[in-house]
């Protein structure tokens, strides 16, 4: 972009830092972030700040990532918030995850999302009291998690369907080739990370 004398804009730095950050370049991320406004004259907007907090987070630099929310001259959202305890669930940091969830419930209660990601902390940590807490709150408040859908396209149409829906006309056909596969990876060695699945 740059040999193409191109300038790039906040929406081109916004993907940089979260490549930056999904690749572990977090001094890249730095570099990037600073040559925002010092090279482009760019003003770094709660997104970018939000990537930041993420590049930290994922990169196991929490205390800097705090700090650095601390030191935001723009307000925080949500999307900072849950960066931050992204972060966490990576590292099981339980200390910190509960403030920063409390965080998050202040300014977005309803968002089942916030409650599922410390809830897949404390799975991770094999805090079963706490998730089932958390669990029975998601209850009380009445917070449902819409289906996730996906879509797969077959020799020119598009097939949509959500987890344990059946309503697919092809749906029994679609499961047992699934047990074919899934049997198929285990005979070759697959294993699955099931630390995540929660179980009553």
């Amino acid at each position: 972009m740059q040999d193409d004398s191109l300038s790039p804009n906040n929406v081109t730095f916004v993907s940089v830092l979260s490549a930056s950050s999904h690749a572990g370049l977090i001094e890249a991320g730095w570099q990037h972030f600073y040559s925002m406004h010092q090279n482009y004259n760019l003003t770094p907007e709660v997104v970018h700040y939000s990537c930041m907090v993420d590049l930290l987070g994922r990169g196991g630099h929490l205390k800097e990532a705090t700090d650095f929310i601390d030191s935001m001259p723009i307000q925080p959202d949500a999307s900072v918030w849950r960066a931050l305890l992204g972060g966490c669930r990576v590292y099981f940091n339980i200390e910190l995850a509960r403030p920063v969830f409390e965080k998050l419930i202040e300014l977005e209660p309803l968002n089942i999302g916030n409650y599922i990601l410390l809830s897949n902390i404390y799975v991770g940590a094999g805090l079963w009291d706490e998730v089932y807490e958390l669990r029975m709150e998601i209850k009380e408040k009445n917070l449902t998690k819409p289906p996730g859908i996906s879509w797969i396209l077959i020799k020119g149409q598009v097939h949509a369907f959500s987890a344990r829906d059946g309503l697919h006309p092809q749906s029994k056909k679609m499961h047992t080739n699934l047990s074919v596969l899934t049997n198929f990876t285990k005979e070759h060695g697959y294993v699955p990370d099931l630390c995540w699945v929660l179980q009553d």
